[in-house]
């Protein structure tokens, strides 16, 4: 499932193992579903994101991605020939590119203003876990399945450096420390620790999560989050516009919504046990999709209530169809 927040308004898009794509508009008193996007051929949706503008909503389907108008509802973008592979992750540069990584190991760099890719990397072997594009240095860092973290100079369009195999997948990375330490998640439960600019190991590793690490939210520079969703692995973690709400998605066919807003309030003398407490007594919303996914990580979602498009992808066209999702309170 894929997770993301539009970067100006109160709305969250997910995609799921079943293709659709669900906008939701969330606020204190519950969730609305605005619209879906839904095709004919079920391919997976594992990654959505929003442009930095909001512009867009990128949208990945199978082996191919496409880019929704969100002023207009329409399908902006939807290039020919895309990956080889389906694709796992993406992830935005600006307004215009965008970078797609897939199955087996192949990054593609697409502007939505050509038909064709910009540039591909193929320097990993498996599974392309994450991406993260770091402006200041534009620098693309992806994590692979093959236990590598591939480090990419976006202005000469090749790669800088390419880390020793691990040993272990590597799922997830942020960039902490002022941008002098990534970390990364990895499939055993460890951090993985590079130093920015030494790249062919790691300087330090913080072992003992429950699970394996699939997604990392920085909160600070200090400040990192993981999780789980009980007996699930968390797939993705995503911040609101104000980095006030943290979106949790999981095999168990939920969104959870949680105000993390306590993290950033100063002198508030709690411990470490009351804040994990008071994270376990917050109130969180749910969305939860309508509809059956097939293979790993399946889930159920059943609810009643029609989610009204108005305003936000009101009146959708061609493939976007508006659709019952599932409205619920707290």
């Amino acid at each position: 499932m894929g997770l993301h927040f539009h970067p100006r308004d109160d709305v969250v898009a997910a995609g799921l193992i079943t293709g659709d794509v669900h906008v939701y508009r969330f606020s204190p008193h519950g969730s609305t579903c605005l619209a879906t996007l839904t095709t004919p051929h079920h391919r997976s949706c594992r990654a959505v994101r929003f442009s930095d503008n909001g512009a867009y909503l990128f949208v990945s389907r199978g082996r191919s991605i496409l880019a929704v108008d969100c002023q207009e509802s329409r399908v902006a973008w939807r290039p020919s020939r895309c990956h080889e592979a389906a694709i796992n992750t993406l992830t935005t540069i600006d307004t215009n590119l965008v970078t797609t990584g897939d199955d087996k190991g192949c990054i593609c760099v697409w502007d939505i203003r050509q038909p064709a890719r910009v540039v591909e990397f193929k320097e990993q072997t498996d599974f392309i876990s994450d991406m993260l594009y770091i402006p200041d240095s534009s620098t693309l860092l992806a994590t692979s399945g093959d236990g590598s973290l591939g480090v990419f100079d976006m202005r000469k369009g090749d790669l800088d450096s390419l880390s020793d195999n691990m040993e272990d997948e590597l799922l997830s990375v942020a960039v902490v420390k002022g941008g002098s330490k990534v970390v990364c998640g990895s499939q055993e439960g460890a951090l993985d620790i590079f130093t920015w600019g030494e790249w062919a190991d790691i300087s330090d590793r913080l072992p003992g999560h429950p699970q394996s690490v699939d997604a990392i939210i920085k909160i600070d520079e200090d400040t990192i989050l993981t999780g789980d969703h009980g007996r699930f692995p968390i797939e993705r973690l995503a911040l609101s516009r104000d980095a006030r709400i943290l979106g949790s998605c999981s095999h168990d066919s939920l969104i959870k919504l949680w105000d993390i807003s306590y993290l950033y309030e100063e002198g508030t003398g709690e411990s470490e046990s009351d804040a994990d407490e008071a994270m376990e007594d917050e109130d969180e919303q749910e969305a939860k999709p309508k509809g059956k996914g097939k293979g790993k990580g399946k889930g159920k979602g059943k609810g009643k209530g029609k989610g009204k498009g108005s305003g936000f992808f009101a009146d959708l066209q061609g493939v976007i169809l508006t659709s019952t999702c599932t409205r619920k309170h707290n």
